[in-house]
């Protein structure tokens, strides 16, 4: 098996189509190409073949993550159970470290930026955004760390909104109903009990 043509393909030029014997063998990434050596007269040998192979798939499994990312940040566990479904383990497993030593994935900066959003809208106890962050499969102790750096009054401002709109949905209520059912919603919601006990209280509430 000879390398007769290596040509660049028209429609992706950084892909280049191999022939051997004269006829087309595979397509192929042109880096992958330039760091096996391939080149017209060059013996196509099995061993060749499954370096080939190998670092085609490497170059496979590393643009598909780059696509991922572009898509959306995605955590350490998420980005290999994608690869997974595509990928052989080794390979995924050597993907995943070019990416996070390259900063691409980094889980503690995702927690951190996601906790940052979560909170934006300043409705959302503790509880709900720690859980919203284990969706995106992210460690305990990144998830700590990135509710630590909110806003300490976070919570308790988000209790008192959500305690403000609920009083005045339910302002024809008698006040032990009405403190009730505010107090049921916040709990429902994932607030501590200390930060409702704070928010529900007859001299915030009834002054509105």
């Amino acid at each position: 098996m000879q390398i007769t043509k290596l040509t660049t393909q028209v429609k992706n030029p950084e892909r280049v189509s191999l022939y051997v014997d004269g006829r087309f063998f595979r397509g192929l990434d042109k880096l992958v190409a330039m760091r096996l050596g391939l080149k017209p007269g060059l013996t196509l040998t099995p061993t060749l073949v499954q370096r080939l192979e190998e670092h085609q798939t490497q170059s496979n499994a590393w643009e598909t993550a780059l696509r991922s990312v572009a898509h959306s940040p995605k955590s350490t566990a998420v980005m290999r159970r994608k690869l997974l479904q595509k990928f052989p383990a080794a390979i995924v497993t050597e993907t995943i470290t070019r990416l996070v030593e390259g900063q691409i994935l980094n889980d503690s900066a995702l927690a951190s930026h996601l906790a940052n959003h979560y909170s934006a809208g300043g409705h959302r106890s503790r509880k709900q955004i720690w859980a919203l962050l284990k969706t995106k499969q992210l460690s305990d102790p990144d998830i700590r760390s990135a509710l630590d750096q909110l806003d300490g009054t976070h919570e308790l401002q988000a209790a008192q909104r959500l305690a403000d709109k609920k009083n005045h949905q339910w302002r024809a209520l008698a006040w032990a109903d009405r403190y009730q059912k505010i107090a049921g919603y916040l709990a429902q919601r994932g607030f501590p009990y200390a930060i409702i006990k704070q928010v529900v209280t007859k001299d915030s509430l009834e002054t509105q």
